[in-house]
């Protein structure tokens, strides 16, 4: 958008070559400011989860995306929902991985480079993130963490089988399984890497989180990624009553109190083994951000959550 090759509101299909459509709602397009605000239609359906795997992806982004989103029978792909309305509400989460691995594939075919080619040499580089990268051959696997989960007190181990077997780093005849205890999965991949496959370190991502909290530029100034014009309507409520990419939060997921020091711009997310969560406040330019190498858990985030808060508020 920046360099004025792409349109929030023009027709994703015009970027990526094959028709996106919702079978429900042929005639409607679905643009990127819909998928940018969770508002396409597009659904998280089993071949999105039946895609994780371990090691790198088997598939192509486009392969997987063009199968995936032009086959008009699998209407799992799609909620009933028309793209470009707010859902009803009590239904499915409009929140959608696939459509941000659609966000990316229009991404290459604007830039004529691969997604991650593109985030290396626009983001990574300039913002000095030498740690970061997608797939296992980018990054420094001696500094990967291995990935957890924690086994129920109750946990039977005949349990582990099918896509948790799939993912676990050991077999039950290589590592006997201990209810209660820790139980490693491999580090893994799925079919749609730009949603949430980014693999950094602290360092790295509290650079990338700085250029938010300082609308656009980093720290010392000497970068700008994004105008201000642009942080600014992206950190707005005028995408269907959204920001886009981001989400506010004001209170306490747990308590309901009222966030230390006021609501935060944040994103959390998790997968097996994996808890992230990064916030900001670009009116005093500060923000925190944690990573843990099990599941995402409230229980334990939102107090870390709150703790964190209270010191920049101090």
């Amino acid at each position: 958008m920046e360099s004025d090759k792409i349109n929030l509101d023009s027709d994703v299909s015009d970027y990526v070559g094959f028709s996106v459509r919702n079978p429900r709602f042929p005639d409607t397009v679905i643009t990127l400011r819909q998928l940018l605000a969770h508002r396409s239609s597009i659904a998280d359906g089993d071949a999105y989860g039946d895609s994780y795997h371990c090691g790198d992806p088997a598939q192509s982004l486009r392969d997987f995306l063009s199968d995936y989103l032009r086959d008009a029978a699998k209407e799992e792909h799609f909620h009933i929902w028309e793209p470009g309305t707010n859902p009803p509400a009590g239904g499915p989460r409009a929140y959608s991985n696939v459509a941000y691995g659609l966000i990316g594939l229009a991404i290459e075919a604007v830039s004529g480079l691969s997604y991650e080619e593109y985030y290396k040499t626009r983001i990574f580089v300039p913002l000095g993130m030498a740690d970061t990268g997608f797939t296992l051959s980018n990054i420094a696997l001696e500094k990967h963490a291995v990935p957890y989960t924690v086994l129920p007190e109750d946990f039977d181990p005949q349990r582990i089988r099918g896509k948790f077997l799939e993912l676990s780093r050991y077999t039950p005849e290589q590592r006997q399984v201990v209810p209660g205890q820790p139980w490693p999965f491999c580090l893994y991949s799925f079919a749609t890497p730009p949603d949430g496959l980014m693999r950094t370190s602290i360092a790295d991502f509290a650079r990338f989180l700085t250029m938010w909290s300082a609308m656009g530029t980093k720290t010392e100034g000497s970068i700008s990624l994004l105008r201000r014009e642009t942080m600014a309507m992206a950190l707005s409520d005028e995408h269907f009553g959204r920001k886009l990419a981001w989400s506010e939060r004001t209170a306490s997921v747990g308590s309901g109190r009222g966030l230390p020091g006021g609501a935060i711009i944040y994103h959390n997310g998790g997968d097996p083994g994996i808890g992230t969560m990064a916030g900001f406040r670009p009116e005093t330019g500060d923000g925190f951000l944690f990573a843990f190498n099990r599941g995402y858990d409230d229980d334990f985030a939102d107090p870390l959550t709150e703790v964190l808060l209270q010191a920049l508020s101090d």
